[in-house]
């Protein structure tokens, strides 16, 4: 049994999703948990920046899928980057769970939890989704 993490961000990324994720699944794998984490080849801070498709650090195994590098700078293309973040994780998904694997659905991007629920649902691997709700923001 492996725990699969989908979310668009995981380190070296320091956004506030892949900072939670990155300490989760690095405290998971440190435990003797297999870790996998399905996610994006950007930074969120920097849409131009690759990263490698393929990693393996800290215990963790993680695929990095290619997505359209549109960035936050307008809508449509905001769009476009989730969307192909869909598919792409669909895809991913597809070759690697298995039979008695725990899918985890984060937050970004949003509805990721409702692809990872609807491929689960056609898939024979009855694998669990569980999501993670957005942490709500402090104010000081």
């Amino acid at each position: 049994m492996k725990l699969v993490f989908a979310n668009r961000f995981f380190y070296p990324d320091l956004s506030a999703t892949s900072q939670l994720l990155t300490d989760l699944a690095f405290h998971l794998a440190k435990t003797g948990s297999t870790v996998h984490v399905i996610t994006g080849r950007q930074v969120y801070d920097d849409p131009n920046a690759i990263l490698s498709p393929q990693d393996f650090t800290q215990g963790v195994c993680v695929t990095r899928m290619w997505t359209t590098r549109f960035g936050r700078q307008n809508l449509l293309g905001r769009i476009f980057d989730y969307l192909t973040f869909y598919v792409s994780a669909a895809w991913s998904l597809f070759s690697l769970l298995r039979q008695g694997d725990i899918l985890i659905a984060k937050t970004d991007p949003p509805l990721i939890s409702i692809v990872a629920a609807i491929w689960v649902s056609r898939s024979a691997i009855g694998s669990t989704v569980a999501t993670t709700p957005k942490m709500p923001s402090t104010r000081g």
